[in-house]
């Protein structure tokens, strides 16, 4: 670990002295984790990350949140956003055990209507209608079974796995959805730059109520986009 350069990169960021320590600490740990592996930070690929967090929740279930905060922040300090955004994404997995799940009913501009017959079927949140809709064959039966067209199960289903991404819920992932990037794969194909320009020209030439990624929020998005596991069969 590159420690002054570290530290002074956390204190910039505002940390206080015993939340250095403590992130500082952390990377450490995932250090000594590696050398058992004969392995160096620098080196350390997406699954080393995930095994290390499967390893943290063995000794003790939720620690891997915790400790994965600093790693994160460290990869992202030596800009290695893919690195940061998976460390992010295994961080985000605890939290979400912690939280209610992001509701369907929060989407912008979603049929009510249809929000009222996926709830009788006891579907409200995006997790539920992931699993819910993540076939081809599963669409097609809830459509049925709800009443609703396979068109509108897949764009709830395509609106709640780009939610999947942190920071992408209300706004965010209707502007994608209608911008044309309605999946994780397309997403994946662009660079961040690209990916401001397609929303910037859906935002100016539509009354879309909202703004287009800044640069770092889109960094993010698309790091995200090609890192996260898919789940839904298009």
């Amino acid at each position: 670990m590159i420690e002054e350069g570290f530290r002074e990169y956390l204190k910039k960021q505002g940390k206080k002295d015993h939340v250095v320590r403590g992130l500082m600490g952390s990377v450490t740990l995932f250090e000594n984790y590696l050398r058992k592996h004969s392995k160096e930070i620098r080196l350390a690929t997406k699954e080393d990350l995930l095994d290390y967090a499967a390893s943290c929740e063995s000794e003790k279930k939720d620690s891997a949140r915790i400790r994965i905060r600093g790693v994160g922040l460290y990869f992202r300090y030596l800009g290695n956003s893919r690195m940061a955004a998976v460390a992010n994404g295994i961080r985000q997995a605890g939290i979400s055990r912690h939280r209610s799940p992001f509701r369907l009913k929060d989407f912008l501009w979603v049929n009510q209507a249809h929000i009222a017959k996926l709830k009788a079927a006891g579907i409200t949140n995006i997790a539920q209608m992931i699993e819910n809709g993540k076939t081809p064959g599963a669409r097609k039966e809830l459509a049925r079974s709800t009443g609703m067209t396979t068109e509108d199960i897949l764009e709830l289903v395509k609106l709640a796995d780009l939610a999947r991404v942190t920071g992408v819920k209300t706004i965010r992932a209707r502007l994608y959805h209608d911008a044309g990037l309605d999946t994780l794969d397309k997403i994946a194909l662009l660079d961040a730059p690209m990916l401001r320009e397609i929303c910037t020209r859906f935002v100016n030439a539509t009354s879309f109520p909202g703004v287009p990624p800044t640069p770092k929020e889109a960094t993010f998005t698309v790091t995200s986009a090609k890192t996260l596991p898919r789940i839904v069969e298009w």
